[in-house]
């Protein structure tokens, strides 16, 4: 038996499907763990995709936040390879 993974929208406390296309804002706060304000600004600096759903309502475009994820895991993964060649315990905190 395969064991399907549900994600509550933090804002409705509803279940969000796997094959969702786009987040609402609650949601991609906690999958990110980051605040309303910080989702708004990565908008701003091009990092998320918002979506317009009706006059009042947006949404984040699943396939920004999950190319998010990617490349801050490629970023950590090349920093932890360029500390290891000069040395250093990891990145510095």
């Amino acid at each position: 038996m395969q064991s399907e993974i549900i994600h509550l929208d933090a804002a409705m406390n509803k279940p969000v499907a796997e094959n969702t296309l786009i987040y609402r804002i609650g949601v991609v706060e906690s999958k990110l763990g980051v605040s309303r304000s910080t989702i708004y600004r990565m908008v701003s600096n091009g990092e998320l995709d918002l979506v317009k759903i009706g006059r009042r309502s947006s949404g984040i475009t699943a396939a920004s936040v999950h190319a998010m994820i990617e490349r801050n895991k490629k970023l950590f993964a090349d920093t932890m390879a360029a500390s290891e060649l000069h040395g250093c315990d990891g990145p510095a905190t």
